[in-house]
């Protein structure tokens, strides 16, 4: 989710606008006997309420983060190697349109490069966090034929019809850093087993 603090202020104000319009109907029916469907409002506080709660939490994960605090890795990627990052990733949802990465990638790339932090449920790439607590992963490892990526698979949701591709998320992960990815990996690798 990017930027999820104002991800759940939009989130707060739909819930706000749905409650709004369901007393405003409530009392307009009340004034005037007419009747009125609060189906559309019914329908936008809850769906809302669901993802305040959702962006609520990735907030306090970014934030947690960035404080320091869970983390497991760390690591710089530079212009270059977001570039390099940016084909692979392109080269992969060009294979198959569901290998589509999960990950917001920022157009142009940043010319200071981009920092990744992973912490023990999350992980942040260029202000975009991402939850990985245990029982969301099916896997992770490093991406076919690139030990400069690691990829996550997410579990398909249970009660999921037909051929759904579970959603994946890649992260680029420069030469430096390949120990710190191997530390992510043997971290998740060991949840999504347990999963």
């Amino acid at each position: 989710m990017r930027h999820p603090a104002r991800t759940a202020f939009h989130c707060f104000l739909a819930v706000l606008a749905g409650i709004g319009l369901i007393s405003f109907g409530g009392l307009r029916e009340e004034r005037t006997g007419e009747h009125w469907s609060p189906l559309v409002p019914l329908a936008l506080a809850p769906f809302a309420f669901v993802f305040l709660v959702r962006a609520l939490l990735a907030a306090r994960g970014r934030a947690q983060l960035l404080a320091g605090r869970g983390g497991i890795a760390r690591w710089h990627v530079s212009f270059a190697d977001w570039e390099r990052f940016r084909a692979v990733d392109g080269r992969q949802a060009a294979i198959r349109a569901e290998l589509a990465d999960m990950l917001w990638i920022r157009r142009p790339t940043p010319p200071d490069g981009v920092e990744v932090i992973v912490g023990e449920n999350g992980l942040l790439v260029d202000h975009s966090y991402h939850d990985l607590r245990p029982g969301r992963l099916e896997r992770v490892g490093w991406l076919a034929g690139s030990a400069s990526c690691l990829e996550f698979t997410f579990a398909i949701p249970a009660g999921a019809e037909g051929d759904v591709p579970p959603p994946v998320l890649r992260i680029p992960v420069p030469p430096g850093a390949r120990p710190e990815g191997q530390r992510v990996i043997d971290h998740f690798g060991a949840a999504a087993r347990a999963g």
